[in-house]
């Protein structure tokens, strides 16, 4: 897990897949997790988001609720067969704040 710092302007983190892996969810400003992505479900298809597609989004949404003074949050998961130590937060902790 990430936590959500003012300079990453997201957060992460990883929970375990029933029939093995993990999936990775990230959260945080639509821009940052927008730059991130590389495919989309639109009509119940995978497609590629490229630079031209990316750009439609940010200028049909992002920009236009930002532009009515309001935020947008992005959301995203990728999923993997394993995780890597070193991108595991050494804290990991529940919501209330008690050891995972």
């Amino acid at each position: 897990s990430k936590v959500f710092t003012s300079s990453r302007k997201m957060m992460s983190w990883t929970v375990p897949k029933p029939g093995g892996g993990y999936r990775v969810y990230a959260k945080g400003a639509s821009e940052i997790v927008l730059s991130r992505v590389t495919h989309m479900y639109q009509s119940g298809q995978v497609m590629t988001v490229d630079e031209e597609e990316s750009q439609t989004i940010t200028d049909a949404v992002i920009t236009k609720f930002a532009n009515m003074a309001m935020r947008t949050i992005g959301l995203a998961y990728k999923d993997i067969d394993k995780l890597d130590p070193d991108e595991v937060d050494p804290v990991i902790q529940n919501t209330d704040g008690s050891p995972a």
